[in-house]
């Protein structure tokens, strides 16, 4: 395999939290709410485990459970369309510190089986330091190692 290619799949492979059975687009959507807000502290576990959990999120994270880690202020519940406009899922964006925002994607309306975790903001990384805005230079890097 080509090694650019090799660089940015194993990327895209890293950012992946599951393999949904139904793809999900996220659509852009206005809010009332501001994307970021002044939180006193920020976030302090940003890293990324493929499969297994994005910060505190897990696969059996659910919404009351968002409402706990970071407060009802910071949750904006919407509906977003899958591709190609098939279907709708429910969906609940964390809007934190500038840097962390992310998009959560439930499996059902009830809002407690996380489908996914998506639009990811720059802060979230993996162990590797992968993440949004990592250049391609240090992807390629990271494969040759």
């Amino acid at each position: 395999m080509n090694p650019s290619i090799k660089g940015i799949a194993m990327a895209a492979l890293a950012l992946l939290l599951t393999n949904p059975v139904t793809p999900v687009v996220a659509l852009p959507q206005k809010t009332n709410q501001p994307l970021t807000d002044e939180r006193s502290q920020p976030l302090k576990d940003t890293l990324i485990v493929p499969g297994e959990r994005v910060g505190q999120i897990t696969r059996t994270t659910t919404k009351q459970d968002l409402v706990k880690l970071f407060g009802a202020s910071h949750l904006v519940d919407k509906t977003i369309s899958g591709a190609e406009g098939m279907g709708s899922f429910a969906a609940t964006q964390v809007n934190l510190n500038q840097g962390q925002s992310l998009l959560v994607v439930w499996s059902d309306n009830t809002r407690t089986k996380p489908l996914d975790v998506r639009n990811l903001a720059w802060a979230w990384k993996t162990r590797e330091g992968i993440g949004v805005g990592t250049p391609l230079s240090e992807l390629r890097n990271y494969v040759r190692s």
